[in-house]
């Protein structure tokens, strides 16, 4: 084991979006053994260093972020890999889904900008109350339509759109699926219920994860992979050993070389400590 990728919600966070002191003590021995730890996740670089002990945590160097659509430096905040949707789909894709009931928060630049009035809808989504805290913590909203958003935005890695927890929702949320699907060079993922990430059509967890093995060089066959959701089969495939956690969707269990115990009972440390052979 040379490097180490790991999402964040419901696999190295704990399912109330809280850093478990088992994990963060796992990565103090990585850091002892020179073993880099990328976290890979959904989120923007904003929501990566909202978790400071994390983001500067010795052992933690580069992240994996957007769903694969950024690899950052966390050290220079630069970003050193792009496989990013861009402005021009960004815009074909909303003149599409605009009159749905859904959201559309624009990953730009490290951050989540939203439509104010799409960010105030998403209140009444009634996502579970752990997500729904972190969405709305994690954007931004403005008085800004879509269109002056991307405008001013430097690199826009990928759209999220929400959709409300009920049937009617739901559909909704299916017609955005079917819409990405029906656009060339798109293609959609998602790691909760409610809600379609929208990415790039090579993009993905697992393609960052080759990325930034090669840029270091070290080789996939030595990297291990946590996850839980389906936007990490990719990565769960391409590492060396791939674990889904004991609360992961059954395919990403099915596609994964060993199943860890749950987040809750820091899973990713029990791995970890069985493959450094050391108790944490």
């Amino acid at each position: 084991m040379k490097i180490v990728f790991c999402d964040l919600d419901d696999t190295f966070l704990s399912t109330e979006k809280v850093l478990i002191g088992r994990n963060m003590a796992a990565l103090d021995e990585l850091a002892r053994r020179g073993i880099p730890f990328v976290p890979c996740t959904g989120r923007s670089l904003s929501g990566v260093e909202a978790y400071a002990e994390l983001a500067n945590h010795p052992a933690v160097r580069y992240a994996i972020t957007s769903t694969g659509s950024a690899v950052y430096d966390l050290r220079t905040h630069q970003v050193i890999h792009a496989c990013a949707l861009g402005r021009e789909r960004t815009l074909a894709l909303y003149e599409r889904v605009r009159d749905l009931d859904v959201t559309f928060d624009i990953f730009s630049d490290g951050s989540v900008i939203s439509e104010r009035w799409r960010y105030e809808r998403l209140k009444g989504y009634r996502l579970d109350a752990p997500m729904q805290i972190h969405v709305l913590r994690s954007r931004t909203p403005v008085d800004l339509p879509v269109h002056e958003i991307v405008a001013q935005s430097r690199i826009v890695e990928r759209v999220s759109i929400f959709n409300r927890m009920d049937d009617e929702g739901f559909g909704q949320g299916r017609r955005v699926k079917e819409t990405v699907e029906a656009m060339e060079g798109l293609r959609w993922t998602s790691a909760h219920p409610a809600c379609v990430e929208v990415v790039d059509g090579r993009c993905s967890k697992g393609e960052a994860l080759s990325w930034l093995c090669d840029h270091l060089g070290i080789e996939r066959s030595s990297s291990v992979a946590f996850g839980d959701s389906h936007n990490d089969l990719e990565m769960i495939g391409t590492a060396g050993i791939g674990i889904a956690m004991g609360n992961a969707e059954e395919a990403v269990k099915a596609a994964a070389a060993m199943v860890a115990p749950t987040n809750d009972e820091a899973g990713v440390a029990q791995v970890l400590a069985d493959l450094m052979q050391v108790g944490v």
